[in-house]
């Protein structure tokens, strides 16, 4: 399903293969945005971040990428160069981002006011986005050292340009190329909860976020942030699903063995917070067919609950994208006007949010046009009926109880007042 909707968006333009020194890199358009995307690839197979400390080192001697990465821009120049740079953007992951930067810089600091082959590169990048670069000490000088070899010496003022680049990392504990060389103002920490060199949870999580802001409900929360601020918001949110899986569902597990059938279990196990939430989304969306697993023989003698497997993270995005099937964020604002509408959160119709309240839920499953996936007439094929959810749908609410369970999760999420104790 993924290679069908890149397929659907992306065309390749030219791809430069493997070369000797290990270079590779690809040049696509974006049909959708009507942009052109070069795609550096990073490190293959499983780096240290010792190996790529070396990095530095390796640039000095000899060849490396430097040469094969100077032949491939002279080979797209002919494809770009006729091409506003607006419209033009450099990727990269890992070693691939310090290829993406210094081919931008590359690109910049050419003279082309004198006769040599590099006039035939005519094209600028407008945005660097790099992938969980880690940082190396004097990269300046260093970058600086492989643009005058790539230009024969023959280089402009030392001109760098933090402000088009994007440095995105995972936010658990990467040093980035951002802050450490460039002063850049343009750090997008993405919060995976898995402190990863790896691209897999970046890309999972970025995916989610796209998705997220798809739903206009969800885009009218962050339309008037920053780039940076709505990147927080959406940490935000990721963090509060991991509070909300901690607190209630991992000690719940430790206690039963991971399911109800916990004496035939024989030790829990410490279940992902994104992996849960998506499981647990897939199960109220009724799209399990494919993506979730049971961990075992059977459903009785499995170590965990069906889960969504991790091959097939962004192929259930895409499913849900493909059916219209969204996630409806709940932030503070949302409890505040929660509580003391006791009308709203009575009313069946509104049973989805009753449900999320009651569970200390931040999101609700939507349809595009805001309907609620979850209602009267599905929640025990959902839930079942000995689940506190299918419980809550004959419950009255007054404004006392209903201020009470709203300030719970205000606490737990968005540093409310109240003083919980979760037992």
């Amino acid at each position: 399903m993924q290679a069908k909707n890149f397929a659907k968006k992306y065309e390749i333009k030219f791809h430069q293969p493997n070369t000797a020194s290990g270079f590779s890199a690809t040049l696509f358009y974006d049909k959708e945005k009507d942009k052109f995307v070069v795609g550096f690839r990073g490190t293959e197979g499983l780096w240290s971040m010792d190996t790529l400390a070396d990095i530095g080192l390796t640039f000095g001697k000899g060849d490396f990428q430097l040469n094969a990465l100077k032949q491939f821009l002279l080979d797209i120049a002919p494809i770009l160069n006729k091409v506003d740079s607006n419209n033009i953007i450099f990727i990269g992951h890992s070693l691939g981002g310090y290829l993406a930067v210094i081919a931008m810089q590359f690109c910049d600091t050419i003279d082309r006011s004198l006769n040599t082959q590099f006039n035939a590169i005519k094209f600028m990048a407008s945005q660097v986005y790099t992938f969980n670069s880690p940082a190396i000490d004097e990269i300046d000088n260093m970058l600086m050292r492989a643009l005058a070899a790539l230009l024969d010496k023959n280089i402009m003022e030392q001109v760098l340009n933090p402000q088009k680049v994007y440095c995105v990392y995972d936010s658990g504990g990467i040093n980035i190329i951002a802050s450490a060389q460039y002063g850049s103002h343009n750090r997008l920490p993405i919060y995976t909860g898995k402190d990863s060199h790896s691209i897999i949870p970046l890309t999972q999580t970025l995916y989610f976020y796209s998705y997220l802001l798809e739903l206009d409900a969800n885009h009218n929360k962050v339309k008037d942030k920053s780039f940076s601020e709505c990147i927080e918001y959406l940490n935000h949110f990721i963090k509060n699903i991991q509070i909300y899986t901690e607190t209630f569902v991992l000690k719940n597990n430790a206690t039963n063995k991971n399911s109800s059938f916990g004496f035939n279990k024989n030790h829990p196990e410490k279940i992902n917070h994104f992996e849960y939430s998506l499981s647990l989304i897939a199960t109220i969306m009724q799209e399990t067919n494919g993506i979730l697993e049971e961990l075992g023989d059977s459903y009785y003698t499995s170590y965990k609950a069906p889960t969504i497997s991790q091959t097939k993270i962004i192929d259930f995005i895409l499913k849900a994208q493909e059916k219209e099937k969204y996630i409806l964020i709940l932030d503070k604002n949302d409890f505040n006007k929660y509580r003391k509408d006791c009308s709203f959160i009575n009313n069946q119709e509104n049973l989805a949010h009753k449900i999320a309240i009651g569970e200390f839920r931040i999101f609700i499953v939507v349809y595009k046009d805001m309907k609620c996936l979850e209602n009267i007439n599905n929640i025990t094929k959902i839930y079942g009926y000995n689940s506190k959810s299918y419980k809550i749908k004959d419950q009255i609410w007054d404004e006392q109880y209903l201020g009470g369970v709203c300030k719970i999760s205000q606490a737990l999420y968005f540093n409310g007042k109240a003083k919980i104790g979760i037992i």
